[in-house]
């Protein structure tokens, strides 16, 4: 990719995480595809309404306040409002697989 317009470095980081929506605490699952000191790539496993800004949560439980820069299918490109990332949102419980 030559035409690379970002100011922080992309790392491949292929884990998992959410999206937590809102005060409901409905979460939708998602995979990270990537990650910058910026924003983040990630896949969603349907194609869905997302709200314009929502919490991503880490597969290690940190937090990253985002907002979406760009859809396009089941990926999207998101933009962090702030750095370094909560270490572990207020509203995140986890769950033991059965």
């Amino acid at each position: 990719m030559g035409d690379e317009r970002r100011g922080h470095r992309r790392q491949e980081w292929t884990g998992s995480g959410y999206v937590l929506l809102g005060r409901s605490g409905r979460t939708v699952p998602c995979v990270i595809l990537d990650v910058t000191g910026a924003g983040a790539r990630i896949e969603l496993p349907t194609q869905r309404l997302m709200p314009a800004e929502f919490d991503l949560v880490a597969e290690a439980a940190m937090s990253f306040r985002s907002r979406v820069v760009w859809a396009d299918g089941l990926v999207m490109g998101i933009a962090f409002d702030a750095w370094p990332p909560q270490e572990r949102h207020p509203n995140v419980v986890r769950i033991r697989a059965a």
